[in-house]
């Protein structure tokens, strides 16, 4: 896929549908209190957000403009 003339491709773990709603399941192995920072979005110490939350933001782009399904991703879960 290419957005904007940006090639994206990526694998996610699971997709939960509400008619075209969607969630986003990704699945995490490790210390859930270290992993907190890493879901933070973009704020005043950190403007580009964790890296979770940017990995959410990732896989928002990738199924709202999969050309194939009218999806739309609503929330995303780690």
């Amino acid at each position: 896929m290419v957005v904007s003339g940006v090639p994206l491709k990526g694998k996610l773990d699971k997709l939960e549908f509400d008619g075209k709603s969607v969630n986003v399941v990704d699945y995490k192995t490790g210390d859930p209190d270290k992993a907190i920072p890493k879901m933070k979005g973009p704020h005043e110490k950190d403007p580009n957000g964790g890296d979770y939350w940017r990995q959410g933001v990732f896989y928002k782009i990738l199924v709202d403009n999969y050309g194939q399904k009218d999806w739309k991703v609503i929330s995303t879960e780690f």
